[in-house]
């Protein structure tokens, strides 16, 4: 007697060949009925869309927006795809989220904004974008840290000057 095959799942299919950059297995996953939007189980609770952009998959950012993918779409820590690409310094994925309408100036639930990520981290092109795209470096997260004061501690001088404009 053969063992019952297991049941395609597109959402896992979609999630699978997101995390192996695989647009055409993406697309091939949405065709099947995988929704662009659903968040995965779990604690984070990202989409595809988060994904794709905090590994700085840049295709696999325009296809899944092409699919319907919502560019503000939130976690479970209410943080957006932009976010978590402005964090890593994927600096063409944020081009392209912010190309999309991205929200420049949206909070994590602990206030944290995609311009605090960058500067936390050093980034001086992601936050050169973000402040020309009208990133507010006054903005405070829950601890009552800016921007200006996050680059600040983490020692990346080079950001300051263009968090001063």
């Amino acid at each position: 007697m053969q063992a019952a095959q297991p049941k395609p799942d597109p959402v896992q299919d979609l999630n699978r060949a997101v995390r192996a950059n695989d647009v055409e297995a993406a697309r091939r996953a949405v065709r099947a009925g995988a929704d662009v939007n659903v968040r995965a189980s779990g604690l984070e609770q990202k989409t595809a869309l988060h994904i794709a952009a905090a590994r700085g998959h840049a295709e696999m950012v325009h296809v899944l927006v092409e699919l319907g993918a919502k560019v503000d779409a939130r976690d479970s820590a209410g943080e957006t795809p932009l976010f978590m690409a402005a964090f890593r310094g994927r600096t063409e994925c944020v081009r392209m989220l912010l190309d999309r309408g991205a929200a420049v100036n949206v909070q994590s639930k602990s206030g944290w904004s995609p311009l605090m990520a960058s500067a936390s981290e050093g980034h001086v092109d992601v936050v050169r974008m973000l402040m020309a795209k009208g990133a507010d470096a006054r903005l405070k997260n829950a601890k009552g840290a800016t921007a200006v004061t996050l680059a600040q501690q983490y020692g990346h001088s080079a950001v300051m000057p263009l968090l001063k404009r």
